[in-house]
């Protein structure tokens, strides 16, 4: 499964990995990611520890990017 970019869907909710950039716009931008994905975005507001992982895996995937091919988050 390498490589290979896997979503999830439940009745309440979907789980996208996102790419390097959509991770950006979620961090800082998140209207436009909600444009991207055609999404609306209802969870808690991006602070504090949780903010700290999202950025923290943001630095992985462009330290590496041939490690991520997306990192999962709920929309």
């Amino acid at each position: 499964m390498k490589g290979e970019i896997v979503n999830i869907q439940t009745e309440r909710l979907e789980l996208v990995a996102l790419t390097p950039t959509q991770l950006e716009w979620w961090l800082n931008d998140c209207h436009r990611l909600e444009c991207e994905l055609n999404c609306l975005y209802r969870a808690e507001p991006m602070e504090g520890l949780f903010r700290r992982i999202a950025a923290g895996q943001l630095a992985a995937a462009e330290r590496d990017p041939g490690t991520m091919s997306g990192t999962a988050s709920g929309f």
